[in-house]
């Protein structure tokens, strides 16, 4: 009975690291989630602070934040409304950003500090 011996063997997603998946496409859902765990600790929020402005249970945002469901467009769309980012703010995965890209967020970012931040922002870019 050979011929119900599988051809090819396909590689298990247990094979990669979690930021990928099968054919090293990135895992989105991850990926989605850091960045909305990220933009919440920048917000200076928690899972349940934010859970509870977005009307979603803590687990659910916690299960969220970790890859394990991607969220609705409403429920990201609400996400980003809170955390006053836009909606495509969830899409940029810095690690993936090429050095053009970062200046470019670098510049949006000084555009709109004010003179105290610019302050601190250049002692943090030239420490001394």
């Amino acid at each position: 009975m050979d011929f119900l011996r599988p051809v090819i063997s396909l590689p298990s997603m247990g094979d990669y690291p979690d930021t990928t998946g099968v054919w090293g496409m990135a895992n989105t859902k991850v990926q989605i989630g850091r960045r909305i765990k990220e933009l919440r600790k920048k917000a200076g929020l928690t899972q349940e602070g934010l859970a509870g402005l977005v009307t979603i249970d803590p687990h659910h945002l916690s299960r969220l934040e970790r890859g394990i469901h991607y969220p609705s467009i409403d429920t990201l769309e609400l996400i980003a409304q809170h955390l006053h980012v836009p909606l495509k703010e969830f899409f940029i995965f810095p690690e993936d950003e090429t050095a053009d890209m970062l200046r470019d967020r670098l510049v949006q970012s000084i555009s709109i500090m004010d003179e105290a931040e610019l302050r601190r922002a250049v002692t943090v870019i030239r420490p001394g």
